[in-house]
């Protein structure tokens, strides 16, 4: 070969890598800049309540971009044939609403049915198995156990997982919460003596099956691809953030994905909007009629659950600093609260 053809060649592939490097400094500016642009016109501006005491923001337009943003990633065409596997995303029930988890998946990878329930059955759709392309599949494996586990299912799907994770502070009155919706129709927040009754009966229960679920998880013989952390998710810069890992992980196993200038409008439209951040702000939870409380005994055991479970994953690092920030929230921010009292039932 000339020798002026080889030092075309090389030139070519430097200034390849070198657009290519270019372009990842961009992108990362990009999602540096834009968190901080949300934060400087979001933080200063919860200054003001309304009649339930909620705070919210003052000045009209500071949200305006986000309150109005439109998601330019269309829907992909339906395909008879695709050669995808489906992620697994489990969790320990009700940390994350399924509801938001089905707008991200199907919001990221265009898929109107992207996200679908393990357990949802019909003539189309079996054990997250269908005639159209599914991204991710949601259950809650070992609570309610699948038999034959994961393990032996690893034909049909990818072999990374996401893990849905949250606080068992919060993760058990969610839970609760979205019982009493799910099978009595409650609306809003349970009444405060029956989450206490409920607590003090099935608490030890929770921490046990909260801790199995990472267990199981991590025996699986899947890869974790990442850690879904709901306080993260949350946070207008870790959401975000988080919006882009999911994105890489999809996009590595083979499914087309929004642009990352949808990412801000993706993250926002699935946390609920700004009502639901304005929420989670000042109470760090869903609902505002009472903060969740424990006993003094019952917050020991909270913090000894999760310290034996960071000593037991202790060789997993990315998990043990999410467990170590939950450590610090329960041992700083628990509402000591007294027994349940039936006769106030």
């Amino acid at each position: 070969m000339p020798k002026t053809n080889v030092t075309q060649k090389r030139v070519i592939s430097r200034v390849k890598v070198f657009m290519s490097l270019h372009s990842m400094k961009l992108l990362s500016l990009f999602f540096a800049l834009v968190p901080l642009y949300i934060i400087l016109n979001y933080h200063s501006d919860i200054d003001d309540e309304n009649s339930n005491g909620l705070k919210y923001s003052r000045r009209e337009g500071s949200w305006n971009t986000l309150d109005t943003c439109e998601i330019s990633f269309k829907e992909s065409l339906v395909k008879g044939l695709w050669d995808t596997k489906p992620l697994w995303f489990p969790q320990y029930p009700d940390s994350f609403e399924e509801n938001t988890v089905r707008f991200l998946v199907n919001s990221l990878t265009g898929l109107q049915t992207g996200a679908r329930s393990y357990y949802a059955s019909s003539q189309q759709t079996k054990r997250c198995k269908s005639y159209l392309q599914t991204a991710a599949c949601l259950l809650v494996h070992p609570v309610i156990e699948m038999r034959p586990g994961p393990e032996k299912k690893k034909e049909d799907f990818y072999e990374k997982f996401v893990f849905m994770i949250r606080n068992p502070l919060t993760a058990a009155p969610a839970h609760h919460n979205a019982k009493l919706r799910k099978y009595h129709n409650h609306v809003g927040q349970s009444p405060e003596e029956e989450w206490r009754c409920f607590r003090d009966e099935y608490l030890k229960g929770i921490l046990s099956e909260w801790k199995r679920t990472i267990r199981v998880w991590k025996d699986s013989g899947y890869e974790i691809g990442t850690y879904l952390v709901y306080e993260h998710f949350m946070d207008v810069q870790k959401g975000i953030a988080i919006v882009q890992k999911l994105s890489d992980l999809f996009q590595f196993a083979g499914f087309k994905v929004a642009p990352y200038l949808d990412f801000p409008c993706i993250w926002y439209k699935s946390i609920g909007g700004r009502e639901s951040l304005n929420v989670y702000r000042q109470y760090n939870y869903e609902y505002t009629n009472f903060t969740p409380g424990y006993t003094k005994s019952q917050k020991e055991i909270l913090l000894s659950e999760v310290s034996s479970t960071i000593t037991e994953f202790n060789d997993d690092a990315e998990l043990v600093g999410i467990l170590r920030e939950y450590h610090d929230y329960i041992r700083d921010n628990t509402r000591l609260d007294r027994e349940c009292n039936k006769k106030d039932l």
